[in-house]
């Protein structure tokens, strides 16, 4: 299966995330809400359906470990997108073998096409400005070392505000900078990193990567 429409089909569920998030926003509490509502949207798309063994799997799985450069497995991801060609490739034994087995034995196993982290700014800019500046680089926050350190072939950044988030100059240099420090991990890891940051009520979004 090819890989472009699959992430297309991905932004597709982030569009539709994003347009709920605007249009419904007092059903968005937590950052569990907005998990819960893209994930419902990943598994309405088509093309994450995979064939394996006689048996229809679903491509899109949420709270998934991540295997980490080293083979080591640990954390999870908010949101995955499994490789289908692997489930492609699979018997009923293989399939059967894997279902059994733990989390940590999956992880290591089943390769992402996909990973997702999501982060709810519910305190809006001022927020983000403290998240992004805690640490004196954008990528040794959790969420962005899990997604450089991990194994996935693209990495999704998602960020939701309550606030305008262009108001603030500082809060665009962080993603600027966010950018720039992407681009250095995708040069010598090869990983292609897309960032997206929108506010509620659609005031305003930083979209950084994704398919035009």
């Amino acid at each position: 299966m090819a890989v472009k429409p699959i992430v297309q089909a991905v932004e597709r569920a982030v569009n539709k995330t994003v347009q709920d998030f605007q249009k419904l926003g007092f059903n968005f509490i937590t950052e569990s809400d907005i998990q819960c509502c893209l994930f419902g949207h990943l598994r309405e798309e088509k093309l994450l359906n995979a064939r394996c063994a006689r048996h229809d799997i679903n491509l899109a799985h949420s709270e998934f470990p991540v295997k980490w450069e080293n083979g080591e497995v640990g954390s999870r991801y908010d949101m995955v997108i499994w490789d289908p060609e692997f489930l492609s490739g699979l018997d009923e034994d293989n399939l059967d073998d894997l279902w059994g087995s733990g989390r940590s034995e999956q992880a290591r196993r089943i390769p992402l096409l996909i990973a997702i982290e999501i982060k709810y700014f519910h305190g809006g800019c001022g927020y983000i400005k403290n998240y992004l500046s805690s640490k004196s680089r954008i990528t040794r926050h959790n969420d962005f070392i899990k997604l450089t350190k991990g194994s996935s072939r693209y990495c999704y950044f998602l960020g939701f505000s309550d606030e305008d988030i262009k108001q603030y100059d500082e809060v665009k240099r962080y993603f600027e900078r966010m950018r720039e420090g992407f681009k250095r991990v995708r040069k010598t890891t090869g990983r292609r990193f897309r960032v997206l940051c929108v506010s509620r009520d659609d005031y305003d979004e930083i979209k950084l990567g994704f398919c035009r």
